[in-house]
């Protein structure tokens, strides 16, 4: 009859309502500005943070071999304006290769097979030297031609890698230590020209100056990458003319 009449305890409405602000985020359907509670806002991201979250963002949604050459695109950007003509040459050479990509596999394995042959050659002969504890082995045309091998690709690549003053040096040594690796891969593609003229259609050089012999790895159809290169220039754009 006294519960009736005074409603519920006392001491039980203070428990609940202090259970319901201790427990408030676990279910309570008591609201925050109800009991005069702000959450802090984060503060404001700039620009640049803004550019870079979307950049890791677009990043992380691409595959190995599309990241890639986003990287590449963007390195390109650093040093110099990338033009339309650019894209379009990194379209050509990605369809080209993607065409002909087996038999390129197949064509390169001559040029590499005959001078890489000399070079396990020279090997052979420096590590038989070295066990007898002599510190060098006598230079001979085929072992000369064997060096080209290594040493084409070392400046191919430190061309890549070095500063502009440096990029001629490494030009030269590619064409004197690396000249006669070039020039058996030359000479494999003029004896298969007529060959590929008539059953292809067209010259099918293995190119060793601007590709180094190397077939990039495959993202899917020309289509694919023209895609790729649209949503690059695209999102590269709005970076540049939107603001924060």
């Amino acid at each position: 009859m006294l519960k009736q009449v005074i409603g519920p305890s006392p001491a039980l409405f203070v428990i609940k309502k202090v259970g319901s602000s201790l427990f408030l985020r676990g279910g309570s359907d008591i609201p925050i500005k109800n009991l005069g509670i702000t959450e802090p806002k984060p503060p404001r991201m700039g620009s640049r943070q803004l550019t870079e979250r979307l950049r890791n963002k677009a990043k992380n949604q691409l595959t190995r071999n599309e990241a890639l050459i986003r990287s590449i695109i963007e390195r390109a950007e650093l040093s110099r304006i990338v033009s339309e003509t650019d894209f379009q040459n990194l379209e050509e050479m990605y369809a080209f290769m993607h065409k002909y990509k087996r038999y390129l596999r197949v064509k390169r394995l001559l040029p590499f097979g005959v001078v890489g042959s000399l070079t396990a050659t020279e090997l052979t002969k420096m590590t038989y030297a070295g066990a007898l504890g002599s510190p060098s082995v006598a230079i001979t045309i085929p072992g000369i031609i064997g060096y080209s091998l290594p040493a084409f690709y070392f400046f191919h690549m430190s061309y890549y890698y070095a500063p502009d003053k440096l990029k001629p040096f490494c030009q030269a040594g590619k064409y004197t230590l690396g000249l006669a690796f070039m020039l058996t891969t030359y000479l494999v593609d003029e004896i298969a020209e007529d060959a590929e003229r008539k059953f292809l259609g067209q010259k099918v050089p293995i190119d060793i100056n601007k590709t180094g012999g190397t077939i990039p790895k495959d993202i899917g159809t020309p289509e694919d990458l023209r895609r790729l290169i649209e949503d690059l220039k695209k999102t590269s754009k709005e970076f540049s003319e939107k603001n924060y």
